[in-house]
């Protein structure tokens, strides 16, 4: 059965937006310094390999990622790939994390990322909200 939206447009659009206005978000880039390969490729041994890694950054990922602060832990509620199908030798990543509930918005949180992939596991990244916008770099050798 289909469903007729014509009318709805504006209160669906709204909606979605009153979903997503109540996120962070932030951008995350995995990447080989000086690479010849995609990162996906790094390491890889087989078609299946790529596809499992693929589908990790794809769907998996946003279990493994989150933020500690002295007033919150957020985990990361989405994320998006960006696909370049191999133009680009690292890969980004959309994340998308609930507001903190807390009234009080801590001046210092920890960026967690529980890397599986590489078995790098736990990185942190320690981060003050004020100069958030020089956010670290990760680099895998």
């Amino acid at each position: 059965m289909l469903t007729d939206y014509r009318g709805q447009t504006e209160e669906i659009s709204d909606s979605i937006f009153n979903l997503y206005k109540e996120l962070e978000y932030y951008k995350m880039t995995i990447g080989i310094p000086d690479a010849t390969i995609n990162i996906l490729e790094y390491n890889s041994h087989s078609l299946q390999e790529y596809g499992a890694r693929l589908e990790y950054f794809t769907g998996v990922v946003n279990r493994d990622i989150y933020i500690v602060s002295d007033k919150d832990t957020l985990f990361c509620s989405d994320t998006h790939l960006q696909r370049t199908y191999g133009l680009n030798k690292d890969i980004t990543l959309l994340l998308a994390f609930p507001k903190s509930k807390k009234n009080e918005i801590s001046s210092e949180q920890t960026f967690v990322y529980d890397e599986r992939l590489f078995n790098l596991g736990k990185i942190n990244f320690l981060q003050n909200r004020e100069t958030l916008p020089n956010y670290p770099t990760l680099r895998i050798r």
